[in-house]
């Protein structure tokens, strides 16, 4: 006796399917292909990227006016090692995924570190940023990890296995409109499908270079620009405001260390201080 399963079902549809696009239907198969996965550089056969969905995502943007993002914006790729510039004293501070804020589409700074410290804890080299610098996240692109760095702060870097950074490349293209575009659902669809990985998906500067971006006219961008600009008024006046309300100590962000607790000591080198330590 055979456990009852899902095998009928499965049948069923897969008859329909067939009776549906068959040779003589006039209904045509808009989905993935052979020549989806034969065509693509790695013989992709990810499922995720071989959906309906994503396939006709790509056709609508492919089928207008469109460029891929590195025809338009700088990724940049290029690395800084810290110890070159840098004082081992000297703050500076690290943008990693976890600071960007998905839903509102911006870049919150952490607590500065010394040098030694971010060599430490993570890593030695970085991008460094600029004001209006594109943010993207790496890892789990389905969330719309993309955020425009709007503060002025020096020493200020990205991650490297943690984010990636885009720029503005010529006035024909402001980065206003390209951070507009990236977190649009046609490039967040893109990105997602692309990612590599299993249950987290994370994106390969390749893949971000190669996202296609569908080109509106040019008062369209406009329009996106003015409203992008006066969103990042109302951001930078917001932040200004929270700045004034709170002491240094009161605004520091607490995390929950599973090795030594909450994160929220400083170290300093103190001779009055016997260990060092400033305890919460």
């Amino acid at each position: 006796m055979l456990i009852d399963t899902d095998f009928h079902q499965v049948n069923t549809n897969f008859n329909t399917f067939i009776n549906t696009y068959s040779t003589d239907s006039e209904n045509k198969w808009d989905g993935a292909k052979i020549s989806d996965i034969t065509k693509h550089p790695c013989l992709d056969m990810k499922p995720r990227r071989l959906t309906r969905n994503a396939m006709l995502n790509l056709t609508r943007i492919t089928s207008k006016n469109h460029k891929r993002l590195f025809e338009i914006a700088d990724v940049i790729e290029k690395t800084e090692d810290f110890s070159m510039s840098i004082r081992s004293d000297q703050v500076i501070f690290l943008v990693e995924g976890q600071d960007i804020r998905a839903l509102e589409g911006n870049v919150a700074l952490r607590n500065s570190e010394k040098r030694w410290q971010v060599e430490v804890r993570k890593t030695k080299k970085g991008y460094r940023l600029q004001k209006n610098d594109i943010v993207v996240g790496l890892v789990r692109p389905e969330r719309r990890n993309i955020g425009l760095y709007l503060d002025e702060k020096e020493n200020v870097f990205g991650s490297p296995d943690g984010v990636a950074i885009i720029r503005q490349l010529n006035e024909s293209y402001p980065i206003e409109w390209i951070f507009h575009a990236l977190r649009t659902e046609e490039s967040r669809l893109q990105f997602w499908t692309e990612s590599g990985g299993t249950s987290y998906g994370k994106l390969t500067i390749d893949q971000i270079k190669n996202v296609h971006i569908a080109i509106p006219s040019v008062e369209e961008i406009a329009r996106t620009v003015k409203n992008v600009r006066m969103w990042t008024d109302a951001q930078q006046q917001a932040k200004s405001k929270f700045e004034k309300i709170w002491n240094e100590e009161d605004k520091r962000a607490i995390l929950n260390s599973p090795i030594i607790g909450l994160e929220s000591c400083e170290i300093f080198t103190d001779s009055d201080d016997e260990d060092g330590i400033i305890y919460p």
